[in-house]
């Protein structure tokens, strides 16, 4: 397939995929490794004649008028009927740099194949007739043949055309091709090219490339390179390096190195003498993957495994609907939750325990474009208490994934499986039917908090909640259950966690106590009571600056602090006996809520102080430094467009601590 631009246009082209078919009986062979016009190798489907190629730096390779796309090879059967038969091209898609689509900028030509059938001439010659003999040989002229016979050999000449008969040994020279058949075993030579054929095996030597054919098994050698095919398997050496595929698997071994590809999982499996590790291989042009994370548990914990989607081709594939199902050992895992949202594509789950399909939709005529990194769902493992240490797989099955109009593009989305690692050898004792006494306090956080701090810090809530942690282990003997305390020393403070959940994700404006319970976490393992229920703390969730708890920082917000500052300035005045909040929420000066208003309202405190998020009224200064700020905040956020963290940002730049 040639390239023609008899225009000089030069289109630069990074990846293409067709389809290439002959009409039968014409059988397709194989396919040149590299594009000559593009410089790229090439990948092919024998099963769906598909072909495609890609620069693997990403780079577009400028069209030149008379180089080659690829060079396809094809048999045509002996029995085949005189004619011509198509070769038809189709399915094209070419893009450019950054994957963007230039198909309607590449004609395409369809070609043939034109069987002929052999003419067969037979010429009848008069002529004289001129034997001679002398001794055993006997030389017999007819025309332009000469036929000469000595002994037990014959050799007959006619025009440029030489057989000579020795014994059971035939050879036969016509103009720079010579044909000898011994027995079995036929040879041609034609210029450097010489073809050997005995009994099923044939061998052709061309230059420094020989191949030979035995039965199914074809082994070609050119200069250092051995290439064998048997049936579906191909092992290829080159020096050191020998590659063998078979079916979709790839092994290449390279001195002490081994790499196993999987075109059916996408990845590769790389062993160097004792380390083995697994990557992500290729991927089609503007496809993306949906990668299953791998994560370590022990016997009886619960995780979430993430199902991750990766754009690496910035391939910016739109999805209007997926559905599929979970694969994995049901002896050794329960799948006891998901989330019910996909991050990646902002569509509800919905999942049938019928069929233990998960599934999402945005609906006919809409599509989404997921974020390269985003969650496609998050599922929630529970590793048995009996499974053994190892590793165990879990992938996608059996997914089908639509565009905006329904239409199937789930070859676009490649699965990579992840692998849950479970390994209860760890320091400390086993989490084995494990419960927790703990004694906690509550705490105050603002809605913008999302977990990150832009010094680096973790935000979030604070594990200070949980004051005190005793963890024990019920242990049942001969019908005896007792409980086993952890040693003190085994019992580490800084796997106190919240999982995924931060203030900016538990706030909900609709909720107007502004309480909320928050589960615990040691390490993966839900915290949970000698009853088996999850142990939450209690925190409080608001608008910076919000001091009267509608939601709203307003003006009102101001005067509440300014009437508070001075009113606690009075001779003999107590501050923690006068009421900031004028909120209908609040009930008095001691109530919780109240002290959650002064958190509010203490607007230049430092957020990020290590007791910011648990100090009461009676130790924090509301003062008119801070009434102000809360009115030039709602003077500049009626501005259209303002951004609330940035405003405060400028407002109290002390807000994360001492200006330098």
């Amino acid at each position: 397939m040639v390239v023609v631009d008899s225009n000089g246009t030069k289109l630069p082209i990074s990846a293409a995929q067709f389809n290439i078919n002959a009409d039968s009986p014409i059988k397709y062979v194989g396919v040149s490794e590299i594009s000559d016009a593009y410089g790229a190798a090439i990948v092919a489907n024998a099963a769906t004649n598909e072909f495609a190629f890609a620069d693997k730096d990403g780079n577009a390779i400028p069209s030149e008028n008379g180089k080659y796309v690829l060079t396809l090879t094809y048999t045509v059967p002996e029995d085949c009927a005189a004619g011509t038969y198509p070769v038809k091209i189709s399915e094209l898609f070419a893009s450019t740099v950054d994957g963007a689509e230039i198909t309607d900028r590449v004609l395409t030509e369809n070609g043939a194949i034109i069987v002929k059938v052999p003419t067969t001439t037979s010429t009848v010659t008069t002529s004289t007739v001129t034997t001679t003999s002398e001794g055993s040989t006997t030389t017999t002229t007819s025309g332009s043949t000469t036929t000469t016979t000595s002994g037990s050999t014959t050799t007959t000449t006619s025009g440029s055309t030489t057989t000579t008969t020795s014994g059971s040994t035939t050879s036969t020279t016509s103009g720079s091709t010579t044909t000898t058949t011994s027995g079995s075993t036929t040879s041609t030579t034609s210029g450097s090219t010489t073809t050997t054929t005995s009994g099923s095996t044939t061998t052709t030597t061309s230059g420094s490339t020989t191949t030979t054919t035995s039965g199914s098994t074809t082994t070609t050698t050119s200069g250092s390179t051995t290439s064998t095919t048997s049936g579906s398997t191909t092992t290829t050496t080159s020096g050191s390096t020998t590659t063998t595929t078979s079916g979709s698997t790839t092994t290449t071994t390279s001195g002490s190195t081994t790499s196993t590809t999987s075109s059916s999982t996408s990845t590769t499996s790389t062993t160097s003498s004792s380390t083995t590790s697994t990557t992500t291989t290729t991927i089609p042009v503007n496809a993306v993957i949906w990668q299953v994370e791998s994560v370590t548990a022990k016997q009886g914990d619960t995780v979430k495994v993430p199902v991750k989607l990766l754009d690496f081709y910035n391939s910016k594939l739109p999805v209007s609907g997926a559905q599929f199902t979970i694969d994995f050992d049901t002896d050794k895992f329960e799948l006891v939750g998901a989330s019910d949202k996909s991050g990646a594509y902002i569509a509800d789950i919905v999942y049938n325990p019928a069929t233990g399909q998960y599934a999402f939709a945005n609906g006919t005529g809409n599509a989404v474009i997921g974020t390269d990194g985003a969650d496609v769902i998050v599922l929630e493992f529970k590793v048995k208490d009996t499974c053994p240490n190892g590793k165990y797989n879990i992938a996608i099955e059996d997914l089908f994934v639509s565009d905006a109009n329904g239409g199937d593009i789930t070859a676009l989305v490649v699965t990579v499986p992840g692998k849950i690692t479970v390994d209860g050898s760890g320091e400390g004792p086993e989490w084995i039917d494990t419960f927790a006494v703990v004694e906690k306090t509550h705490g105050f956080y603002f809605s913008h908090d999302n977990g990150t701090r832009n010094n680096g810090e973790k935000g979030g809530f604070n594990p200070g909640q949980i004051t005190s942690l005793k963890i024990f282990n019920k242990i049942t003997q001969d019908g005896i259950t007792v409980d086993s305390e952890w040693a003190a020393e085994d019992v580490d403070m800084s796997k106190i966690n919240f999982g995924d959940a931060v203030p900016s994700t538990v706030y909900d404006e609709a909720n107007t106590t502004f309480k909320y319970e928050v589960p615990v976490y040691y390490g993966y393992n839900p915290l949970v009571d000698r009853d088996g229920n999850q142990i939450t703390v209690t925190v409080y969730i608001g608008v910076k600056g919000d001091i009267d708890l509608n939601n709203k920082v307003l003006a009102n917000d101001a005067a509440q602090a300014l009437a508070f500052y001075t009113a606690s300035q009075a001779i003999g005045a107590d501050p923690a006996k006068i009421q900031l909040s004028e909120s209908p929420y609040v009930t008095g000066a001691d109530d919780v809520l109240e002290d959650f208003c002064a958190f509010l309202g203490d607007v230049d405190v430092n957020e990020w102080s290590e007791d910011n998020w648990k100090l009461k009224k009676a130790d924090r200064k509301i003062l008119a430094n801070d009434a102000g700020a809360i009115l030039t905040f709602y003077s500049e956020s009626q501005t259209p467009g303002a951004e609330a963290q940035a405003l405060w940002d400028e407002i109290v730049p002390e807000r994360y601590g001492e200006i330098a």
